[in-house]
């Protein structure tokens, strides 16, 4: 009994463990690990199924990367850590992997994500080279489309290119133009047309609808803007000149993109707004309201007691 104890403890599992060396010198590390696990999980025992367990996954990386799936086998390496050159074999697997997702972008006509990954592996293969071919192919394209503010940012990574100097002059010409005629949008809006009409008498006339701009903020321009109330009649014939109560009064006057008038701030609603260039009309509370643009006075009749009365308002234009 006590050689059946010794040959069962000792001598089979020294025969398992050998053999499970010989495979994994081998390089078979499936069948190592089969006969491992036949052992008692010993210190020694557990390393050995660690390492064969990290180096099948150390050759599943390897097969994915033969086959150019580098992000499966860059998911396999974070994983090992420092096993073998894994660390160094997951760099260079890295770097591959962007260079063929940039590839791929340049399939796919996205021009802007090839770039960026091109220029992040700087010095890798011909990236330096190919992301200054692209930025000056997509600087010409985004200038040929008017879209300045790319065909800069791109053209200026290969400004030492002659081809791109006159170009890059154009860009910056109009996208001065562009920032006058987008001031002069906002200040219409904002109905300052004074202002606006300096911006748009800098444009070309045939640049987008500067013309049709200029004339829109020549005609509205003496009646868009604030209209301030210094003083109105009351009902008790008193003249109001009160600060306070005077500015419960004010209104605006603003055009729309349609070019259309309409009065914002208004304490009343109000219909049918005409104006003649002269006047500035409206109805409001039943009541026809007419605005002198040049005096500023603002007359309005109603009945009152079955007769029309007719009142004023004194205004001042803040252009």
């Amino acid at each position: 009994m006590g050689c059946h104890y010794f040959y069962k403890t000792y001598i089979v599992p020294k025969k398992i463990y050998d053999l499970a060396i010989s495979y994994i010198e081998e390089k078979n590390y499936e069948e190592a690990l089969s006969v491992l696990i036949k052992l008692d999980r010993t210190k020694d025992v557990l390393e050995l199924i660690n390492l064969c367990k990290n180096s099948l996954k150390y050759e599943e990386a390897l097969n994915f990367a033969e086959s150019k799936k580098y992000r499966e086998a860059i998911e396999i390496l974070a994983e090992l850590g420092d096993f073998k050159d894994s660390i160094s074999i997951l760099a260079n697997y890295c770097l591959e992997a962007d260079y063929l997702d940039a590839e791929d972008y340049v399939e796919r006509g996205d021009y802007k994500n090839a770039i960026l990954l091109f220029e992040g592996l700087e010095d890798y293969k011909d990236a330096k080279k190919r992301s200054l071919e692209l930025s000056y192919q997509f600087g010409i394209h985004e200038f040929e489309n008017e879209n300045y503010v790319n065909a800069k940012y791109y053209l200026e990574k290969v400004s030492d290119n002659q081809d791109v100097a006159g170009i890059l002059s154009e860009c910056e010409q109009q996208l001065y133009l562009i920032n006058l005629y987008s001031t002069a949008q906002n200040l219409i809006v904002e109905g300052n047309l004074y202002d606006a009409l300096s911006y748009l008498n800098q444009l070309p006339s045939d640049f987008k609808d500067a013309t049709e701009k200029i004339a829109l903020c020549n005609k509205y321009k003496n009646v868009v803007g604030e209209w301030k109330c210094v003083g109105y009649d009351a009902l008790d014939y008193r003249w109001i000149t009160d600060e306070r109560a005077c500015k419960e009064r004010d209104f605006i006057v603003k055009v729309d993109n349609d070019g259309n008038l309409f009065l914002a701030n208004y304490e009343f609603d109000y219909k049918n707004l005409e104006y003649t260039g002269t006047t500035l009309k409206w109805e409001s509370v039943f009541m026809p309201h007419t605005l002198n643009i040049s005096t500023g006075i603002l007359t309005y009749t109603f009945d009152l007691g079955g007769k029309d009365w007719t009142f004023k308002m004194s205004y001042v234009h803040s252009k």
